[in-house]
C-alpha cells in the first residue's frame, strides 16, 4: 500500500491532492497479465482461481466459477516444489496442479492454465500417424506406396511386395524377373538363394513365333507381357513397357554354315 508521510500533509492543497492522486493510481495499477488483489498487492494472472490463496486477504480466490475435478486431488502447494501425485495415475498442469490422466488432450481445459492441451497428437483416426512424432498424419494411402513421408520411414515400415514382386530380408522390392537370374540385387544375395534348376535350352531352339526366354526356354510370343509368368525366370513379362506387346516376325538371316532364325522385335 501506498503511505503518505506527515509532512507531505503540510504543503499546500494542490499539491498534496496531485500526490495523493499519483499514489492510489501507482498502487493500482498493475500490468496486463496480472490480477490486482483488493490489498493492492499485483500477482500473475495465472494464479487467479488456481485454488490457492496468493493474496494477502485471498481475494484470488473469490467470486471463482465451480471448479473440475482440479481440487479433488492432493497437490502441493509449494511452486518451488515437484507436485505430490503420482504422474502414473495424473497429469501435473504447468501450475503444479494435478488432474486425472484420462483428461490429458481430451479437448477439454482441465488445467487452469491449459497446459492439459498442449502438444497433442492429432486424431488420425483413419489415416496413418507416424511412430516417433504423433503430430504428423498421413493419409491411408501414402502407407506403403514407396515414397518415406514419415521423418522415421514408419510409413514404409513392414509393407509386403506385390505379387510379381520378390521381397529381400530388408524389406526392398525387387522385380520377380531379377529373382534367380544370376545377379545379387538383394543386400544379404537371398535372391539367388534356394533357385529352381532348369533345363537348359539351345539358343536357336525358339522358333519364329515364339519368345526366347533368358535360359533359353521358348514360350509362344503371345505370352509375352500377358501379365503371367511363362518363362521359368520370369523374363517374358521383365521388359513390358506400360504393358505394350512386342510382336515377333521371322526374319531369315543365311549364315555360312546354313541358315538359322533370328527374331525381329517391332514395338507396335
Amino acid at each position: 500500500m501506498c503511505q503518505l508521510s506527515k509532512d507531505i500533509f503540510t504543503m499546500k492543497n494542490i499539491f498534496t491532492s496531485v500526490l495523493i492522486y499519483l499514489c492510489v493510481l501507482s498502487a493500482s495499477a498493475c500490468e496486463y497479465d496480472e490480477y490486482r488483489c483488493d490489498t493492492g498487492e499485483c500477482i500473475p494472472a495465472s494464479q487467479r482461481c488456481d485454488g490457492r490463496t496468493d493474496c494477502v486477504s485471498g481475494s484470488d480466490e473469490t467470486g471463482c466459477p465451480p471448479s473440475t475435478e482440479t481440487n479433488r486431488y492432493p497437490f502441493n502447494r509449494s511452486r518451488d516444489k515437484t507436485s505430490s501425485c503420482n504422474p502414473n495415475d495424473y497429469f501435473i498442469c504447468a501450475n503444479n496442479i494435478c488432474i486425472p490422466k484420462k483428461q490429458r488432450c481430451d479437448k477439454t481445459r482441465n488445467c487452469q492454465d491449459g497446459s492439459d492441451e498442449k502438444d497433442c497428437p492429432e486424431d488420425c483416426s483413419g489415416g496413418f500417424q507416424c511412430v516417433t512424432d504423433h503430430r504428423i498424419c498421413l493419409d491411408v494411402y501414402q502407407r506403403c506406396d514407396r515414397r518415406v513421408d514419415c521423418p522415421d520411414g514408419s510409413d514404409e515400415d513392414n509393407c509386403s511386395c506385390r505379387q510379381d514382386e520378390f521381397q529381400c530380408h530388408n524389406g526392398t522390392c525387387l522385380n520377380i524377373a531379377k529373382r534367380c537370374d544370376n545377379v545379387t540385387d538383394c543386400g544379404g544375395g537371398e535372391d539367388e538363394k534356394n533357385c529352381p534348376t532348369y533345363p537348359k535350352y539351345e539358343p536357336s531352339s525358339c522358333g519364329p513365333f515364339e519368345f526366347r526366354c533368358n535360359d533359353g526356354q521358348c514360350v509362344d510370343v503371345r505370352d509375352e507381357c500377358d501379365g503371367k509368368n511363362d518363362c521359368y525366370d520370369g523374363t517374358d513379362e521383365a521388359y513390358c513397357t506400360n504393358r505394350r506387346k512386342f510382336y515377333h516376325f521371322p526374319f531369315i538371316v543365311p549364315l555360312y554354315n546354313g541358315g538359322t532364325y533370328f527374331v525381329l522385335r517391332l514395338i507396335v
